[in-house]
């Protein structure tokens, strides 16, 4: 027989994130942060350690045991929060338990960053190119408009 302790789902920081790129990712990441911020421990929350910026060195040993458990419940904690299982599988491969560097494993910071690298808006060269050429093009007479008010308000302006 189950009881409610047993059954419990465990409590999400923000709505689940179902893998979305671009600026569904960077809303949602917003969220997140902002709600990771009350979590944590005396030396840091869990969006310091996201982010990277919780204490590092001089640390007593008080504080090293403690960074540790926040980095790995920090890692636990956003792949809860994350509903796309091949997400997840990339994440795992970066920062779970068998990642390559030993100093990555179970890091909440690292699978942080890997989350960002594989969801966040991409800036290709092109895209950018573009956007370039996009601004050198516009002109006044043709993307905002000329009238006789404009010039006279301008000239008002220009000479007063």
């Amino acid at each position: 027989m189950s009881t409610d302790s047993t059954n419990k789902m465990p409590r999400l920081l923000a709505p689940l994130f179902h893998g979305q790129k671009g600026p569904i990712f960077t809303a949602w990441s917003k969220g997140f942060l902002d709600a990771a911020e009350g979590e944590g421990d005396e030396d840091a929350s869990w969006a310091e350690t996201y982010l990277g910026t919780d204490p590092r060195i001089g640390l007593s040993a008080k504080s090293v045991r403690l960074r540790q458990v926040r980095r790995r419940e920090a890692y636990s904690k956003l792949l809860l929060q994350i509903d796309d299982e091949q997400l997840k599988a990339v994440i795992r491969a970066e920062a779970g338990p068998n990642a390559p560097a030993v100093t990555d494993r179970r890091n909440g910071q690292t699978a942080w960053l890997t989350l960002v690298r594989e969801c966040s808006d991409t800036a290709s060269t092109l895209h950018v190119n573009t956007l370039i050429a996009e601004y050198q093009n516009l002109t006044v007479s043709k993307d905002v408009g000329i009238s006789e008010s404009t010039i006279t308000d301008f000239n008002r302006l220009l000479f007063s």
